[in-house]
């Protein structure tokens, strides 16, 4: 079994997200989300983890996301269609200390963690495309304000097995 953590934007952010997706590409997204936690495998199974992540994420109240620009994770030569196109999240500090005491959390609990922590806070709009495709999106998408402003009172904990899709297991609210 794998699992992540992530926040999940509103559904209005999801759904213009979604419609720019629909736009470039037909293939099939994960839900919209900012990753907390990168996937990774419980060693002590599901319900564990879940009570070890609720001793931890409900001692942190709740925070405010801003969205902040349109920009592109460029992939590799080698490897087409590595490149993607994401929205950048404004960390003021909250959300990285957040991020960092959720594994000291449970960092002994859990195996196979790929990155340690992602390197910017980011949602994920268009992937695995080349790279002329996905910066004619992004020369597009700038001409798109985004200052979205959201509160996130949760932390979505997705778990799935083998080749089926995410699935939401837990939603762990905030204080």
């Amino acid at each position: 079994m794998l699992c992540y953590l992530a926040i999940l934007p509103p559904k209005k952010i999801s759904d213009r997200i979604m419609k720019v997706r629909r736009t470039y590409v037909s293939d099939r997204f994960s839900q919209p989300h900012i990753t907390l936690i990168p996937p990774f495998c419980p060693k002590n199974g599901l319900e564990k983890l879940t009570t070890d992540l609720v001793q931890v994420i409900h001692k942190f109240t709740s925070l405010e996301i801003k969205l902040d620009y349109f920009d592109i994770f460029k992939g590799s030569s080698q490897k087409q269609g590595g490149n993607v196109l994401f929205i950048a999240v404004r960390d003021d500090g909250r959300l990285s200390g957040l991020q960092i005491k959720i594994f000291e959390a449970i960092q002994n609990s859990i195996t196979n963690l790929m990155p340690k922590y992602p390197s910017v806070f980011h949602i994920t709009v268009l992937k695995r495309m080349d790279f002329p495709k996905i910066s004619d999106a992004l020369r597009e998408l700038k001409k798109v304000k985004i200052d979205d402003v959201f509160k996130v009172q949760e932390i979505v904990l997705f778990a799935k097995e083998a080749d089926e899709p995410w699935q939401v297991k837990a939603r762990l609210p905030l204080r």
